[in-house]
């Protein structure tokens, strides 16, 4: 996007949330988040989404509001997906440039850039993205421009982001439902860092850890580039579990607990730290810290 004043929308399906972006591009030219609507899903197992049907209702559900709050339509929206889905393969792909030339034209990038989308994935996978690293000439000396580089042959480095097919489908059947034309489908950790992360950060070398219900994202940035990414089983879920399971809890009384007081470590809890908590006879209890064997 970039028109000032454009607006971008991005649908976030999480594993325990879907979530609207609207995001505007400001006086600078930068894309500038406006407005979030989160709603709870129950939708999505271990993030394999189960039911789209759900999910989509909810995404229709939301956008009247949001339409009314901008002044604007939503006709269409990019779709945010996590590592647990995908995989980035690097390539370097390389042409030739016109000898009575000898100068790299906008058509030779492109040119460049649709061999790279040759790159020959499984029946079961699909080619979502394709970012551009690095360009070289002949002699592999590195190029920061290439339009108008003179040179008699080109390299690039690309970096191939590739989806789970069957994943894809239930996305794109989810805004279909929706009524939604979907714009495009946006690796979450890419979006998330430039959100977060300054270009100083990406360069120098980031671990980007993303907790969400039932999977954790991991994306390292080293010299602005996404270099490894992970997919964790493991979310904020599994906490509110095991505080309802350790206190004999419900889930909803736990879920209360671990945001009213987010500490992990008995250390950072005061001596006379007392928590008021309801079971799940909704018998009101009083929970003290206690130190076990002198374990603190």
């Amino acid at each position: 996007m970039d028109k000032i004043g454009g607006t971008i929308v991005t649908i976030d399906i999480g594993t325990s949330k879907v979530s609207l972006i609207v995001s505007k591009v400001n006086k600078f030219n930068k894309l500038e988040v406006v407005h979030i609507e989160t709603k709870k899903v129950d939708a999505v197992v271990k993030g394999e989404i189960i039911e789209p049907y759900k999910i989509a209702e909810i995404i229709k559900a939301s956008l009247p509001q949001i339409e009314e709050k901008y002044g604007l339509k939503i006709k269409s929206s990019y779709a945010n997906i996590n590592n647990k889905f995908v995989t980035i393969e690097e390539i370097e792909q390389s042409i030739d440039i016109d000898e009575k030339l000898a100068i790299v034209q906008k058509y030779d990038v492109d040119k460049l850039l649709n061999k790279a989308k040759q790159l020959p994935v499984s029946s079961d996978q699909k080619i979502i993205d394709i970012i551009p690293v690095e360009y070289y000439d002949e002699n592999k000396n590195l190029i920061q421009n290439p339009i108008n580089f003179k040179c008699k042959k080109i390299i690039g480095k690309y970096q191939i982001v590739i989806g789970m097919r069957s994943y894809l489908e239930k996305i794109e059947a989810i805004f279909q439902y929706a009524g939604i034309k979907l714009d495009g489908v946006i690796l979450q950790c890419i979006s998330d860092s430039k959100l977060v992360l300054t270009p100083e950060q990406r360069n120098k070398g980031t671990l980007l850890i993303d907790v969400g219900g039932t999977n954790t994202d991991i994306s390292l940035y080293i010299n602005d580039r996404l270099i490894y990414i992970e997919n964790i089983d493991l979310g904020s879920d599994n906490i509110t579990k095991d505080i309802a399971a350790g206190l004999d809890l419900s889930l909803q009384e736990a879920e209360k607990i671990k945001k009213q007081y987010a500490l992990a470590l008995k250390n950072l809890i005061e001596n006379d730290y007392q928590v008021n908590v309801i079971d799940k006879n909704n018998k009101k209890l009083k929970i003290e810290k206690i130190d076990f064997h002198g374990i603190k």
